[in-house]
């Protein structure tokens, strides 16, 4: 568009407006939190859509089905085979586990079995930055076959310190 001025000179007048991604990225927020339920109080605070387990669930519920179908071909091409070193409910009795705590190294089997048991949470592991640690808990009085009955996983806060 062009407008003439009285010098009879022209100018552009087209004005283009760009988001800036900060606005962009805060309405995405607001929108996101709106469709899982969060309102906003009278003083402007944001209130969850309840309390409880089934609400934390369901406020990780897009999350968990993303994380699934993201690892959808892992869990059918090893699920069958993983799942045997699971216990299974019925065979556990709690006043009865000798648990064994195994640390979880990178790129080994007990690594696809860390894997698989945390995709059986309701709420997803954030793969976080830093330091992780995880851990399978076997249970050796199951059957007497040791299976595994948890799978923990913990964030180390590591420090750094310069010597001067």
């Amino acid at each position: 568009m062009t407008d003439t001025n009285p010098g009879n000179a022209l100018r552009m007048t087209n004005i283009i407006k760009i988001e800036t991604r900060q606005a962009s990225l805060k309405r995405r927020l607001r929108r996101h939190l709106k469709n899982l339920g969060f309102t906003k109080s009278a003083d402007g605070l944001l209130e969850t859509p309840g309390s409880g387990k089934d609400v934390i669930r369901s406020l990780h519920s897009i999350q968990r089905s993303d994380r699934l179908g993201q690892n959808r071909v892992f869990i059918k091409e090893n699920s069958a085979d993983l799942l045997k070193h699971f216990a299974n409910g019925r065979d556990v009795d709690p006043l009865k586990i000798r648990p064994i705590l195994q640390r979880v190294r990178a790129n080994t089997a007990e690594s696809d079995l860390f894997r698989l048991a945390a995709l059986t949470w309701s709420v997803p592991v954030s793969n976080g930055f830093g330091r992780r640690l995880r851990y399978l808990v076997w249970d050796s009085h199951v059957q007497n076959v040791p299976k595994i009955v948890a799978a923990l996983k913990f964030a180390a806060l590591v420090t750094t310190r310069f010597a001067q």
